[in-house]
């Protein structure tokens, strides 16, 4: 009995893969993405925040199987990142674009959040949101 509730419990700790109804890639299609800017202020050393936007080109992100990677596919290009984080419904993925460190989470209903930190003049993070299309 003690070894079925160990079984259980670890079967239920591991992260869940590709399974299920769950879409193989999500489409963004090229637009506005609506989101907010925190700056830090170097001569005041406060934070300044406000709602921002951004245009992407079409996005899109196609899940491996194995639920371990995806491909990340835009204008620039395309590259195979890892998923770090991998929940019944979203998935997190995390890399390095060029200078910016990106995060992002990706929703099974299409949803995208994305968030950027960037160091040119000054530190800004950047958070965008942009409701995509699933493809199953």
């Amino acid at each position: 009995m003690r070894a079925a509730v160990l079984i259980i419990t670890y079967l239920a700790s591991i992260p869940h893969s590709f399974a299920g109804d769950r879409p193989f890639g999500i489409v963004c299609e090229a637009g506005r993405w609506q989101g907010y800017s925190v700056t830090l202020d170097q001569t005041t050393g406060e934070m300044q925040s406000e709602e921002d936007a951004v245009g992407f080109s079409e996005t899109m992100y196609k899940f491996h199987e194995d639920g371990k990677k995806v491909e990340v596919t835009n204008a620039l290009g395309s590259a195979e990142h890892s998923i770090v984080r991998n929940y019944p419904n979203f998935r997190t993925v995390a890399y390095h674009y060029g200078q910016d460190y990106v995060v992002d989470t990706v929703f099974d209903d299409g949803f995208v959040v994305e968030k950027y930190t960037r160091t040119l003049l000054r530190p800004t993070s950047y958070t965008f949101r942009k409701k995509c299309t699933p493809l199953r």
